[in-house]
């Protein structure tokens, strides 16, 4: 009977640890796309929230130049920095190939700037070294848009405002911090 018992606890176990995998991006350790979904359901939307979008600047510059090894160990670099400077109640996603979502729990779009800014600067000031050459490589900026749910209905649209934001950033020299 104990043997059933501990049998049955261990594929529990696995059973919630094939769950987290399934919500977690595997190279950062970030939640994907479906955990941030679990994420969003427990949140209550009409309580203010931030989000931010960020992407990597030219970050097809890097894979192109030092290979997709090097652009892998940016993403998780970047990762790391962008979890560093968030609460616990915050959460970040890895929401495609280099960019990022962040949802700011009970933030003001003037918090969620604040955060931005430190990460931005964060991000600019990184100094990444070549293993195999020992050269340095290329300063790497983040561009961020952000966007508080005043005026979205929803989550999707206030990621859309944070992402509107974003390519302003972008259409406007890269490497800043722009609200909605």
């Amino acid at each position: 009977m104990s043997t059933t018992q501990q049998e049955i606890n261990q594929l529990k176990h696995k059973l919630e640890s094939s769950r987290q995998e399934a919500l977690v991006d595997s190279l950062t350790g970030l939640l994907n796309r479906r955990g941030c979904d679990d994420k969003l359901q427990a949140l209550d939307f009409e309580q203010t929230h931030s989000s931010l979008v960020i992407d990597i600047d030219h970050f097809k510059k890097i894979n192109d130049n030092f290979g997709h090894f090097i652009g892998d160990k940016v993403i998780q670099r970047i990762a790391k920095i962008i979890k560093s400077h968030l609460t616990e109640q915050d959460f970040a996603v890895r929401f495609g190939g280099e960019e990022f979502l962040v949802v700011m729990t009970n933030k003001s779009i003037i918090e969620a700037k604040e955060v931005a800014e430190k990460i931005r600067i964060a991000i600019e000031k990184m100094k990444l070294i070549q293993r195999e050459t020992n050269d340095p490589l290329p300063p790497i900026s983040v561009s961020i848009g952000i966007a508080q749910n005043n005026n979205a209905q929803d989550w999707p649209s206030l990621f859309k405002e944070a992402d509107n934001a974003l390519y302003q950033a972008k259409k406007s020299g890269r490497n800043r911090c722009i609200c909605a």
